[in-house]
């Protein structure tokens, strides 16, 4: 299962599956434009690690 998800929706997906108790089942995120937060209990950077499912968060920068 792929979760995928814009704006806020981006945010919950990355949030969903960095703080799984099984990161396995998941394939992998697609957030697009999300905001990702700052903070220890409100950002997904501060919840990833080395099983962690694959990510893509591509941004308008990225698309030039």
């Amino acid at each position: 299962m792929f979760l995928a998800g814009s704006s806020a929706g981006a945010h919950l997906s990355a949030m969903v599956a960095l703080t799984s108790d099984d990161p396995t089942s998941m394939a992998g995120v697609i957030g697009l434009g999300g905001y990702y937060g700052e903070g220890p209990r409100t950002s997904p950077l501060a919840h990833v690690r080395r099983d962690a499912p694959p990510s893509s968060t591509p941004s308008r920068r990225s698309a030039r």
